[in-house]
């Protein structure tokens, strides 16, 4: 009688678990990438089409190169890649602003959206789509895009009036990354300002759980 308590006992608890596990997956569907991979890929490209250097430069420095992989474990993603003559276009504030590398980090993280998208999707979107950034520490920034029929595809920050312009769309296609050179590095408003220190850089990335 005592063994068949027992067994019944661990079967229950068997099922439970099991249960248990189902939730936690159906709650993050997307946890199926191997995001250090992506990541490794999307540097490799980004040398190999050579004219993002400054970009990569940032990656390293703001340590997102080791931070980006448990993004990309679980999302996929377009990222809007300033060229070097973009960063080159700054004003002295800006570049002055970004030298430090949490402020970096935030302005990296605005041209990272959470959902891959071509060229052709972005120009399918409503005027003044609204898509969520990577940027803001724990609280999500918006980026918006604005498709203008035959014109480029322009995105920009929504707490700022400066847009940059695909002019690379579609340079890169991974599995779990979309990337479109852009013309301009989208910036805050507070950084367009010059005023770096109100842009409050966070401490996580906004697509965590």
């Amino acid at each position: 009688m005592g063994s068949h308590v027992s067994l019944i006992g661990a079967l229950l608890l068997m099922v439970f678990l099991g249960l248990s596990l189902s939730a936690s997956e159906a709650a993050r569907p997307y946890c199926r990438f191997d995001g250090k991979l992506v990541v490794s890929n999307l540097v490799k490209e980004l040398s190999a089409a050579g004219n993002y250097s400054t970009l990569l430069a940032a990656l390293k420095k703001t340590d997102l190169d080791d931070d980006l992989p448990a993004l990309f474990n679980c999302y996929e993603a377009t990222l809007f890649a300033p060229t070097d003559a973009a960063f080159e276009e700054l004003s002295s504030d800006a570049r002055s602003a970004i030298k430090d590398a949490k402020v970096l980090r935030e302005v990296v993280l605005l041209h990272v959206v959470q959902k891959k998208m071509t060229a052709a999707d972005l120009a399918a979107l409503p005027q003044g789509k609204q898509l969520k950034a990577a940027a803001g520490g724990c609280k999500a920034r918006l980026v918006k895009v604005s498709p203008r029929g035959a014109q480029p595809v322009e995105v920009e920050a929504m707490d700022g009036p400066q847009g940059a312009s695909l002019v690379a769309p579609d340079v890169i296609s991974l599995r779990v990354v979309q990337v479109h050179g852009v013309d301009d590095v989208i910036l805050p408003k507070s950084l367009q300002k010059g005023d770096g220190d109100s842009l409050k850089p966070g401490k996580c990335l906004a697509w965590r759980a």
